[in-house]
């Protein structure tokens, strides 16, 4: 903003990130000298672009304090005020504003532990107009989130050459990028999806959908050259940690597909994290796709909504298949437990893996996952009652479903695994898996994952006690899901008083 003390402001809120913009040359290293600790992005400009373009580029991924000290070299007086009086736009701008966005940045306590900040939105760039639909559709957005909104929006809108580039230049190839029937990694939300799939990912001659596609959806084809290392330079190296349970991620680590739509559209139950008031709304159109638990449609998902649904998922796949240079995929999606039926139409001869885990394990571990990521997402307020009331819902009528879908899948297509097996061996469940799938050889992939589970030694689970209030609640919703698959409730000695 014009005429800021940034200083000041720094001192009133220091856990605010500054995108700092000099555009007079003699200013060109003044915003990095206002000695602030979270300086996101460093853009200069002005009649000196090749002197100032340079020391950007030298500060875009320091910390702050070797850019203060050769700023303040320059500029003894660190406070002063710094005005916007015109803006030349250079070709690193979109480059270094985008990868500002991408990368967390953290601000203090938990959330520094975790590389994570409530103001920076997963979903970024999903593209404006999806934005705005599901915005107006939700009735708007509070004031409260006015501000991240439009920082949303804001990253979201710059990026829009990039997506128009991306649909002229790869349109073609992303429509005729070819697509082998995809093996399809089932499981409720908490049931261990995760592991499995980072375990069969270390066979190379799988691809998968990465961290990078979904953060970059509309243009991922595009930003795969310097943008995504400058997005990884960014991140820090692969340290980067899920909010929710430590896992490590980086930019190539695989992700679920359902971001990728998402990323592009406002099609994806994703989406109810940001407008928690609308959760049933987005289950029964994008989890159930319009139909219930019995198999019966539920009137939520028109036949031409579910036709878009399928163009904008299997776009995601092309495109997936296209960044992992048409390999098998490997698909790790939760919601997909409820959508067997339909991938199975779209895909006769997917394979599919599902992963059940104890119920009583994966209720407090589901609540832990949606008090840590609905903060990340919201863009509106939420009842936490209600919502727990909700996934108590949501179980039964995915896990009833999935029993429903399950008996349509041919033999051979379909093998199931408990992730309490999985824990215990994990090399000879999966030599199980590829012999019942009649997947590639899996001698070929047991040294990568051998050496994978090596590097897990040091990994500490959460442990996450029940009330018995809660105890009671899975054994009466869930009972059905404990009967079928043998489980048993935890004894008194995990329960919490």
């Amino acid at each position: 903003r014009r005429g800021v003390d940034a200083l000041a402001v720094h001192q009133a809120a220091p856990e605010l990130a500054f995108v700092a913009v000099s555009l007079a040359p003699e200013q060109d290293a003044a915003p990095v000298a206002l000695a602030v600790d979270h300086v996101a992005l460093v853009f200069v400009g002005g009649d000196d672009a090749g002197r100032t373009g340079q020391d950007a580029r030298q500060c875009e991924h320091q910390s702050a304090e070797p850019c203060r000290n050769k700023a303040a070299k320059r500029h003894p007086v660190a406070n002063q005020q710094w005005n916007m009086r015109s803006l030349r736009i250079r070709r690193h701008f979109g480059k270094t504003i985008l990868a500002s966005a991408l990368t967390p940045h953290p601000d203090s306590g938990e959330e520094r532990e975790r590389g994570m900040r409530n103001d920076f939105h997963p979903c970024t760039f999903t593209p404006p107009s999806a934005w705005l639909r599901m915005m107006w559709e939700n009735g708007g957005v509070p004031r409260a989130f006015w501000g991240k909104a439009a920082r949303m929006l804001g990253f979201s809108a710059l990026a829009t050459p990039l997506r128009i580039w991306e649909y002229l230049v790869h349109s073609r190839q992303v429509d005729n990028a070819h697509l082998e029937a995809p093996v399809f990694l089932l499981g409720f939300a908490r049931s261990g999806t995760t592991h499995l799939q980072y375990l069969m990912a270390q066979d190379a001659r799988f691809g998968c959908f990465t961290t990078f596609q979904g953060a970059v959806a509309t243009f991922a084809l595009t930003a795969r050259g310097r943008l995504k290392g400058l997005m990884e330079r960014g991140m820090g190296g692969d340290g980067q940690t899920r909010p929710m349970d430590n896992v490590v991620i980086s930019l190539d680590t695989p992700m679920e597909e359902d971001l990728g739509v998402a990323g592009t559209s406002h099609m994806s139950f994703v989406h109810q994290l940001s407008f928690p008031r609308q959760t049933m709304q987005w289950f029964d159109k994008y989890v159930m796709l319009g139909t219930g638990a019995d198999g019966r449609p539920s009137g939520g998902l028109s036949p031409h909504e579910l036709q878009r649904w399928e163009r904008a998922y299997l776009r995601v796949l092309h495109k997936t298949s296209l960044l992992a240079d048409g390999k098998p995929l490997l698909l790790r999606n939760t919601v997909n437990t409820a959508r067997a039926d339909v991938l199975l139409r779209l895909f006769p001869r997917a394979k599919f893996v599902h992963i059940v885990r104890n119920p009583f394990d994966v209720y407090p571990s589901l609540m832990h996952l949606y008090r840590t990521l609905l903060p990340l997402y919201q863009l509106d307020h939420y009842d936490e009652d209600e919502m727990e009331r909700f996934l108590v819902t949501m179980y039964r009528d995915v896990m009833r479903k999935y029993l429903r879908d399950r008996e349509r899948i041919p033999a051979g297509q379909l093998a199931e695994v408990r992730f309490e097996d999985l824990e215990r061996d994990p090399l000879g469940e999966l030599e199980r898996l590829y012999a019942e799938l009649d997947l590639p050889d899996w001698r070929q992939a047991a040294p990568a994952v051998a050496t994978y589970l090596q590097g897990l030694s040091d990994y500490q689970k959460n442990r996450l006690p029940m009330a018995q209030a809660d105890i009671d609640r899975v054994a009466e919703h869930w009972g059905f899901a404990t009967k079928e698959w043998g489980y048993e409730p935890p004894d008194e000695r995990r329960a919490a008083s």
